[in-house]
């Protein structure tokens, strides 16, 4: 359904107020960068964030950080899909680790905190594309530390039916020991 929108475009040259047109089924929500002649130029970054739950127990590289953890309304309708450009893990415990972070279809568990995953090969179906954030790439700010992906291009489709995605995350590298809800994940998503 294209959906026509007003918005208040300053053109130096005409002075005027453009209206655009474009088809949110195909774009989704989101910010747009629309030219002079009320044309699409770009889909800006929609940034969505979770605090997953995670344990207070130490962790070893190849353990389950958090499970399958649902960041709701994530799209604007059920058709939508996306690329993921950039990812940032916020750790309040102020702890180095590297993290797996891995798209899932549906609300399947990846097993448990402290433990390697263990899904079924059928719930292994339910496994979308991941991505790393490098325990050699994090930045130390004193109380807390932050891991960033910026660059990437990895496909996020919101489960069937649905506008919900949902993230898991396995420890890549490092024993960290977390506090409880000290980890932050956000991603920016086209």
């Amino acid at each position: 359904m294209a959906i026509s929108f007003v918005t208040a475009l300053f053109n130096s040259v005409a002075k005027k107020i453009i209206a655009a047109e474009f088809d949110t089924d195909k774009f989704g929500f989101g910010n747009f960068e629309i030219d002079v002649d009320g044309k699409l130029v770009r889909k800006l970054p929609v940034k969505l964030a979770v605090t997953p739950s995670v344990d207070t127990s130490a962790y070893a590289a190849g353990d389950v950080l958090f499970d399958t953890t649902a960041i709701a309304s994530a799209f604007s309708n059920t058709n939508a899909s996306g690329f993921i450009v950039g990812a940032r893990l916020l750790v309040k415990s102020d702890v180095a680790f590297g993290a797996r972070i891995i798209l899932m279809n549906a609300n399947t568990s990846i097993g448990t905190f402290n433990a390697a995953p263990d899904p079924t090969d059928t719930e292994g179906e339910d496994q979308g594309h991941d991505f790393v954030l490098n325990q050699s790439g994090q930045v130390d700010m004193g109380a807390y530390r932050i891991m960033d992906a910026h660059g990437l291009y990895v496909p996020v489709y919101p489960v069937s039916g649905g506008t919900t995605i949902y993230v898991a995350a396995v420890v890549t590298e490092g024993t960290p020991t977390l506090a409880a809800s000290s980890c932050i994940l956000t991603l920016d998503i086209v």
